[in-house]
């Protein structure tokens, strides 16, 4: 008997209301939202349709990325000043080491279009990367309960993922946004999988790019997650 059939009827019960529940919610929140909207006259409430359009031909705007390329472009033209005073739409709107992947694309000779081709594929692999880390999360603890990943919670993770609005709109709009959401799924993966000292590691780095995550250490500390906060200490000072 494979794990699958030896699963009891209970969960498989569980895996089909899960699909339900994502179908429920995704219907909820497009088709009838926008059917409300219209027939009480209160405008267009948007569609997440044109964005998962652009998602699926890996096709993205700026909102992010010109902002800081423009932000090396006048360092560049301006060394001795601080890159933080530039004038607006050419301000830094991360911290500093956000810089650094395109500062790397450009040093290996990469143009600018390049560059944002590159950043549109590398945004679109990391979101299909939150579904696969919270697919990950999924089977393991599933496994902690004798049980294994069913088709029907595959369908609902992936579609719950593709149908999160901040997520799909974040990659149409061109937004680093998107890196960080991955970042933080792999940061609950290894959490949930007790390797703590490493979710430690990854926790610095968002910080490194958001400084807001800097509450993460303060989490851990209240947790008394002595492991995880002195890595992410150590990688914070690196």
């Amino acid at each position: 008997m494979t794990p699958l059939e030896s699963q009891s009827p209970g969960l498989r019960t569980h895996d089909r209301r899960l699909l339900i529940f994502v179908l429920v919610s995704l219907f909820l929140a497009n088709i009838v939202q926008w059917a409300v909207c219209r027939a009480l006259h209160l405008g267009n409430p948007g569609s997440i349709v044109p964005d998962l359009r652009q998602f699926f031909h890996v096709r993205q705007w700026t909102d992010s990325w010109l902002p800081m390329m423009k932000s090396l472009d006048y360092f560049k033209a301006h060394p001795t000043l601080p890159i933080y005073d530039a004038k607006l739409y050419d301000t830094l709107i991360y911290s500093l080491a956000s810089e650094l992947p395109l500062v790397a694309m450009r040093k290996i000779g990469m143009s600018d279009a390049a560059v944002l081709r590159a950043l549109a594929v590398l945004s679109f692999l990391a979101v299909w990367g939150v579904a696969a880390v919270s697919l990950l999360m999924g089977r393991w603890l599933l496994r902690r309960r004798g049980a294994e990943l069913t088709w029907p919670v595959v369908v609902a993770v992936v579609l719950a993922v593709l149908g999160c609005y901040p997520l799909i709109k974040g990659y149409s709009l061109g937004n680093a946004q998107t890196f960080p959401s991955f970042g933080f799924a792999v940061l609950l993966l290894l959490w949930t999988t007790e390797r703590e000292r490493s979710a430690g590691v990854v926790a610095a780095l968002l910080t490194a790019v958001k400084p807001q995550f800097i509450l993460r250490l303060v989490w851990m500390l209240v947790r008394k997650r002595w492991g995880a906060a002195w890595h992410s200490w150590l990688v914070g000072l690196c």
